[in-house]
């Protein structure tokens, strides 16, 4: 399985507590990655591959993804922060 890296974070890009969001990443031909930082500095980053707009192909997504993906998006502003859209590098 390929990892996936933010140039500017420098950081492996995970979804949930211990699944790799590259799973899905990978599955996609998309440069682009939708990222919501928790607040809470201890939980991890949500990372979701995207298209240069933010848009996340929901039907590309497992199901705990597609559900960790809308829970961030519900979550904004009491758990995690507002997306940020970041080019990816396949490493």
């Amino acid at each position: 399985m390929a990892a996936v890296y933010v140039s500017r974070l420098r950081a492996a890009l995970i979804v949930g507590n211990s699944m790799n969001a590259v799973s899905a990443a990978s599955r996609s031909s998309s440069q682009h990655v939708l990222q919501f930082q928790s607040l809470d500095k201890s939980r991890p980053v949500f990372a979701f591959r995207c298209d240069a707009k933010g848009q996340v192909d929901l039907d590309q997504l497992s199901h705990r993804e597609r559900n960790n993906y809308l829970y961030a998006r519900v979550s904004i502003g009491r758990e995690f922060a507002g997306p940020t859209i970041e080019i990816a590098e396949a490493v």
